[in-house]
């Protein structure tokens, strides 16, 4: 318990796996940004319901950062929340990978949310 997450069984890099979480925060951070931004120029008649749209989604990408951000905190990282460091991409262990694929979910259930607000 004393060890934390990062016990002798992890058996990963945790730099690397703090790197990829660190790209994980930034991406989300700027998906966040431009669901805001998409929320706030919505116009025409549907103006509020594209909005409402986007304000959630805007509201589930920063919780993903967030959610990012604790975990490599967990793992004794410091969250970077500046978009310009987003690098590539590296596989990471079962729980990591379970958070991202959650956040994957969610993603996919916004682009079928767009592509149904775009087909009316």
């Amino acid at each position: 318990m004393a060890d934390g997450p990062v016990t002798e069984t992890y058996g990963l890099d945790t730099g690397r796996v703090i790197a990829v979480l660190n790209d994980v925060v930034a991406t989300e951070v700027v998906c966040w940004l431009r669901y805001t931004r998409h929320a706030i120029s919505a116009t025409g008649i549907d103006r509020a319901q594209v909005a409402a749209e986007f304000t959630e989604h805007a509201a589930e990408e920063m919780q993903h950062a967030l959610r990012a951000a604790e975990r490599l905190s967990q793992l004794g990282g410091e969250p970077d929340f500046d978009p310009a460091t987003l690098a590539r991409r590296a596989h990471t262990d079962y729980t990591t990978r379970r958070l991202i694929e959650s956040i994957l979910e969610e993603e996919e259930e916004h682009a079928d949310d767009l592509t149904d607000l775009l087909a009316v």
